[in-house]
C-alpha cells in the first residue's frame, strides 16, 4: 500500500467520482430494460420503440465512461505522484528535486483557491515569530537563511510559503514555520476532501435510490465528459428515459 500524503483526497475523489458515475449508469440501464420488457409485453409499442431509443443511447454513455475510466485512472496516479511530490517540502531536510516538489504544490494549491473559500487563506501570525533559523536553504544548506520581512502587519502561512518558494526555503522539522506549512497543507487538503465526502454521500443516497445525480457536477473542480455529463443530466433513474418520451409525446 502506497504511503498516504497530505493531498491524498485529490486522487481518492477522482476515483470516487469514476464508481458514482458508473453506478447511475449501471442503475438507468437496469430500470430501463425493465421499462422495456414491461412495454413490450403490455403491447406498448410506441412507448417500447422511444425505450429503445433511449436504451442505446444509455448503452453508448456507459460504453464512453468505461472507456474514460483508464483516463481517469491516470490522471488519479498523476495526482498521487504530485500529492508525494509536493510533501517533501514538509520533510524539513533538503530535497533533490525542489522544483518538482514547488510546481506540484503549487498546483494543488492553485485548484483550492478556485475551489475553496476565504478559510483557505487561514488566520494571520506576527512574521516576528518566525526566524531564518527555522529555515534549511535547500541550494546551499551550509549558508544561514534570512529571517521573513517584517513590516509589523500580520503575514498567513500562504504568504510565509510563497516567500519561502522563492528563496527555495525549507522548514526545518519541529519549527513553528513547519508547524503552519503542515496547517496549510490541511486547509488545501480539506477544500478536496469536503467534495469527496459529498460524492460519497451522493453514492450512499444512490444506494437508497434517493438522490440528486446533478450534485456531483457542481461539487467537483473538474468538468465531467459529454457521457458522464448525459448520465447524471437528471434527477432519478429513469429521467433520461421519461424525458425522451415527454419529449417525442409533445
Amino acid at each position: 500500500m502506497a504511503e498516504s500524503t497530505p493531498f491524498e483526497p485529490f486522487s481518492e475523489r477522482v476515483k470516487a467520482f469514476g464508481e458514482l458515475v458508473r453506478s447511475v449508469a449501471e442503475l438507468k440501464l437496469k430500470s430501463a430494460q425493465a421499462e422495456l420488457c414491461e412495454a413490450i409485453a403490455a403491447g406498448h409499442w410506441a412507448r417500447a420503440r422511444i425505450l429503445e431509443t433511449a436504451l442505446a443511447q444509455l448503452q453508448n454513455d456507459f460504453e464512453a465512461v468505461n472507456r474514460a475510466r483508464i483516463v481517469a485512472r491516470r490522471k488519479a496516479q498523476d495526482l498521487i505522484a504530485k500529492a508525494h511530490a509536493a510533501s517533501m517540502l514538509l520533510q524539513g531536510a533538503e530535497i533533490a528535486a525542489f522544483s518538482h516538489a514547488r510546481d506540484a504544490y503549487k498546483s494543488f494549491e492553485k485548484q483550492a483557491m478556485i475551489e475553496g473559500d476565504a478559510s483557505l487563506f487561514g488566520s494571520s501570525f506576527d512574521p516576528a515569530t518566525i526566524t531564518g533559523a527555522q529555515f534549511l536553504d535547500n541550494r546551499k544548506p551550509d549558508r544561514p537563511c534570512e529571517s521573513p520581512p517584517s513590516s509589523g502587519a500580520p503575514v498567513t502561512a500562504l504568504q510565509l510559503m510563497d516567500w519561502a518558494l522563492r528563496r527555495q526555503y525549507l522548514a526545518r522539522t519541529g519549527t513553528p514555520a513547519q508547524e503552519h506549512f503542515v496547517g496549510l497543507f490541511r486547509q488545501i487538503a480539506q477544500v478536496a476532501r469536503a467534495s469527496l465526502a459529498a460524492i460519497q454521500q451522493t453514492r450512499d443516497a444512490l444506494r437508497a435510490q434517493v438522490y440528486d445525480a446533478w450534485q456531483p457536477v457542481h461539487i467537483l473542480g473538474f468538468e465531467p465528459t459529454p457521457a458522464e455529463i448525459r448520465i447524471l443530466a437528471c434527477t432519478g433513474p429513469n429521467a433520461v428515459l421519461d424525458s425522451t418520451i415527454t419529449a417525442s409525446s409533445d
